[in-house]
């Protein structure tokens, strides 16, 4: 009679060396290598269960736990193989896929196709109804749902850090050095405004930043809800100053006088400066 390997012992003994904890007590009868045994992740901390020879084989950590254990690790690899953390980033394998892409429809990408275009359009219209996702109302409100028990937020840009994220990858930002050589990312005209501030405020009075900004939320011409971001704000004066160009007042983009009507609805002072390419204030208003 062949020895049994996977005994109430043996659990015992792997629990100790690993500093696992189990959820319940196992007898040796209801043990094997393939029996699912109740334990809290060693990583998150969180109730899980996996088969007793893959606590052995693999680390006892739960599915999304050893999931991103296994993505890290193949992204270590590729790293050090290859200089890059996915192999879509090789440019060895860019052009082939671009290769195979003009050889079977005459396009470099496949969203250029039309054939394919007009597929995943037939195939949203079966399915939802709409030739895009983002049309149908269950899916908006699914992401909605989505966006709140992650962030807290029904949509990604009213979370300061994802804003902060977007900011950064939208547009190509400009380094600001104040007096004390404190360096600032800021973008488009700011850096006017901020000259001309620094002249007579203290620059630690000077606040930039979607985390460092008080939280205004305002309604567009749809009455529908979003978050504004101010550029600066003075905390000793509570004043909010929104930089724009002469091209945006003109055209009035952006729901500019809704955001300023919002802050001084929460009791903040809002001046809007405009300034021309020069670098010219041509109009502060109140």
């Amino acid at each position: 009679m062949p020895i049994k390997r996977f005994t109430k012992d043996f659990l015992y003994q792997v629990c100790n060396e690993y500093n696992i904890t189990l959820l319940r007590q196992y007898e040796d009868n209801e043990l094997g290598a393939q029996k699912f045994i109740d334990f809290i992740c060693i990583k998150c901390n969180k109730n899980t269960s996996k088969r007793f020879e893959f606590i052995l084989k693999y680390n006892p950590t739960c599915h999304d736990c050893s999931c991103l254990e296994k993505g890290n690790k193949a992204k270590n690899t590729m790293l050090l193989k290859y200089g890059v953390k996915n192999i879509s980033q090789l440019d060895e394998i860019k052009n082939k896929k671009k290769e195979t892409t003009l050889k079977n429809y005459g396009v470099e990408h496949n969203s250029q196709c039309q054939e394919i275009k007009d597929k995943k359009i037939k195939t949203c219209l079966k399915n939802n109804g709409v030739e895009h996702p983002q049309q149908s109302k269950e899916t908006r409100n699914k992401s909605k749902k989505t966006c709140l028990l992650n962030f807290g937020v029904e949509h990604p840009t009213q979370n300061q850090e994802l804003m902060e994220k977007v900011l950064k990858n939208c547009y190509k930002p400009k380094i600001f050095i104040f007096p004390s050589e404190n360096k600032i990312k800021c973008q488009g005209y700011e850096p006017f405004a901020l000259e001309e501030l620094i002249k007579n405020t203290d620059e630690n009075d000077i606040i930039t930043g979607c985390k460092n900004v008080p939280i205004i939320w305002y309604n567009d011409d749809t009455c529908k809800k979003h978050r504004h971001y101010v550029d600066i704000f003075i905390p000793s004066q509570n004043k909010c100053i929104e930089v724009k160009s002469t091209w945006t007042i003109q055209n009035k983009s952006g729901n500019i006088f809704e955001k300023q009507n919002a802050a001084k609805d929460l009791g903040y002072k809002y001046e809007i400066w405009v300034y021309d390419n020069k670098g010219n204030k041509v109009d502060l208003i109140e």
